[in-house]
């Protein structure tokens, strides 16, 4: 392989960056560009094979059988079902490495189909197993008579009276708003309970934060030193693991614990003391755990889990066995991140080395790594009042501390922000669907705030004030056409703000977290 010094190689980054952004979005100007680079130059030629080469060994069986006279996709804008679909599957490689604009057309239109059988095989394998996961549940429980819905699960939690302390999970139908089951958690949250004159009460910090997770017919939850795996269709226990004695251990500011379900591995963070636990989803053993005082994940994307290590590093860490695969120094500590496109996305504490006196503490950098390989891309200040999810649609979108602003992910320029009064007593939460941003934050005086915001140019299509729990974990849960607001006890339509269906609220119990899928 060729060498090249450190700036060649930081220019081959961001030129495979940009090849991969491009073949994202199908941006076929771009791509050619880039190809016609190719051809006069070897090495680069070899990084853009290399990028592929395992996939396209995955799918050449399929391509087998696909004809390259197949027509060119055209460039109009696909139904967001198939914008979807094309996001979600890999970027498919061109057959041999001979060369890479023998017939661009031809090579454009592979790609597409491939992407587009890859995708039908990928929904026909779902279709599959769900309904083999359906009938499985059916014959273990008994349940033949009974239907799989969307369901919502909210996680109550009892704060007075001889049950203070104890936890319930409730699914109900996410279209009607019809309770389905429950189930009891054997080990309540941990709290300080208390006992006036025989009436038992508890202290309650959100900071220890539960989560809840709808996948595969599974309803998975985390919190106090355990992971429960539950059957979807009834609410029966399929597996229960504790993890460690620790109790938890979380400082307002820290990251947050996070339950995350992904290729057939659970990872829990933050449930005993900062430690990250893997499990494997179908059984609940422990494959591997990451010791943290704090917690400790940061972001699961692809096989990899990315946490914070000694305040002021990331690791990439092998899902499988928990192996790293690198470290990246970002000299202050972690604060929130995503992944999308194979891009790292952090946000990282302001640094007072560089401002002792603390007079930009509102402004952090906001730094894009390559995901594979860690090596950084670029490196922007960002406004954030407090810390704020980070989520990836066309922009990057953050919330400043008072509005929603969006920044290119290219290069890290500002491009827009919310307009309006607007206000938060600490916590937020960020989501998308269907080609929106829907943020959720608290106001002064009870009350949360929803928006859906086009990520385009930052225009605010519906704003609606609900009343809920003050939470520095806010919630809001996008799923079909709807969105989920489970401390607010409501879910609303995504088109227009407009409520659905709520539940009651029930005297001395509260709703701590929240959780939506089939």
């Amino acid at each position: 392989m060729l060498k090249h010094d450190r700036q060649q190689r930081l220019a081959y980054e961001k030129t495979l960056y940009r090849y991969s952004t491009a073949l994202e979005r199908g941006d076929f100007d771009t791509i050619i560009t880039i190809l016609h680079e190719a051809e006069d130059d070897p090495y680069l030629e070899h990084l853009i094979f290399e990028m592929h080469q395992d996939d396209y060994q995955k799918e050449e069986p399929t391509m087998s059988h696909v004809s390259s006279k197949q027509p060119p996709a055209t460039e109009e804008t696909p139904p967001p079902d198939l914008n979807r679909s094309l996001r979600s599957q890999p970027e498919q490689a061109p057959r041999t490495r001979k060369r890479w604009l023998t017939t661009l057309r031809g090579i454009a239109a592979v790609a597409i189909v491939a992407i587009l059988i890859g995708s039908a095989l990928l929904i026909f394998s779902a279709i599959n197993a769900s309904h083999n996961l359906a009938k499985n549940q059916q014959t273990s429980t008994g349940s033949s008579n009974k239907t799989l819905h969307n369901i919502v699960v909210d996680a109550e939690l009892t704060l007075a009276g001889s049950t203070a302390g104890r936890e319930v999970l409730t699914a109900r139908d996410a279209s009607t708003g019809v309770k389905l089951w429950s189930y009891t958690v054997p080990k309540g949250l941990d709290g300080k309970v208390f006992d006036t004159k025989g009436k038992k009460g508890l202290v309650h910090s959100d900071s220890a934060n539960p989560n809840l997770v709808v996948q595969d017919h599974v309803v998975y939850f985390a919190g106090n030193k355990q992971v429960l795996a539950l059957h979807a269709l009834d609410g029966t226990l399929i597996w229960q693991t504790d993890l460690g004695t620790m109790d938890q251990h979380v400082v307002i500011g820290d990251f947050l614990p996070s339950l995350v379900v992904e290729q057939g591995r659970v990872y829990a963070s933050g449930y005993s003391q900062g430690n990250l636990y893997t499990l494997d989803a179908k059984t609940g053993k422990i494959i591997w755990h990451y010791d943290a005082s704090q917690p400790a994940l940061l972001s699961v994307n692809k096989g990899v889990a990315y946490v914070t290590a000694n305040e002021h590093y990331i690791k990439a860490l092998d899902g499988n066995d928990g192996h790293t695969l690198w470290t990246k120094d970002v000299q202050t500590m972690p604060i929130s991140a995503t992944v999308a496109n194979n891009v790292f996305y952090v946000q990282v504490m302001h640094s007072l080395v560089d401002d002792p006196k603390g007079s930009h503490k509102d402004q952090r950098p906001l730094i894009a790594l390559n995901a594979t390989t860690g090596t950084q891309l670029w490196s922007v200040m960002s406004q954030a009042g407090n810390p704020t999810d980070l989520v990836v649609q066309n922009m990057l979108v953050l919330f400043d501390g008072s509005h929603f602003c969006g920044y290119h992910t290219s290069d890290g320029t500002h491009a827009w922000c919310t307009t309006g009064p607007q206000n938060t007593v600490s916590g937020v939460h960020i989501a998308s669907n269907n080609g929106s941003i829907y943020g959720i934050f608290n106001l002064d005086g009870g009350r949360q705030r929803v928006q859906a915001i086009n990520p385009q140019n930052g225009k605010i299509y519906w704003s609606k004030d609900v009343d809920g729990v003050v939470s520095n974990a806010p919630l809001i849960l996008p799923f079909g056409d709807s969105l989920v607001l489970p401390l607010s006890r409501s879910v609303l339509d995504q088109a227009t703000g407009k409520e659905l269906w709520h539940f009651d609220a029930v005297k001395n119990v509260l709703v701590i977290a929240g959780g939506v899928g089939m």
